[in-house]
């Protein structure tokens, strides 16, 4: 379907279109390696990757930093409530069309990377829009789960308030 750098022009034609494309990284492991703000004027960024070693694919990848506050609390749970807590996270995004990795381990989590596979054949318009919306949504609901639980004061605020 697409050849070569025909792929990066579209789908960063797709972007621009849109209105979150953002910029163009430097990557050595990447035939191109994009940014998007996602959504719009979020400020929340999504990795568009190319890797070399997968010229058939391109790569959706964002990620959320567990706060120092929030590691506390997930530390400060008696283990029992600790496993569910993680277990509920882990049970929900399984589910989810992305993949997940937690840094530096799912027990202690600093960091949880969310990836969205999207191969040559499948590429459409939609199919990278709709992935976008996947890993923010997967973004959205750690960011609002965490909040929710450890942040006694916002436990009624919109997830969506969660960036500011």
């Amino acid at each position: 379907m697409f050849e070569g750098s025909k792929l990066e022009e579209t789908v960063k034609g797709w972007m621009v279109e849109s209105g979150f494309y953002q910029d163009r990284i430097e990557d050595e492991a990447a035939n191109f390696h994009l940014l998007a703000e996602y959504p719009e004027r979020s400020g929340s960024t999504i990795d568009i990757i190319n890797p070399k070693n997968r010229p058939d694919m391109i790569l959706l990848v964002g990620s959320i930093e567990i706060s120092p506050e929030h590691r506390e609390g997930l530390r400060s749970l008696p283990p029992a409530k600790r496993r569910e807590f993680l277990d509920n996270l882990m049970e929900k995004l399984i589910f989810q069309p992305v993949g997940f990795i937690a840094n530096p381990s799912m027990d202690e989590p600093q960091n949880i990377q969310l990836v969205r596979e999207l191969y040559r054949e499948g590429i459409t318009k939609q199919s990278f829009v709709e992935g976008l919306g996947w890993i923010n949504r997967c973004i959205t609901f750690i960011a609002w789960r965490y909040r929710n639980t450890f942040d006694q004061e916002k436990k009624n605020d919109a997830p969506g308030s969660m960036y500011q």
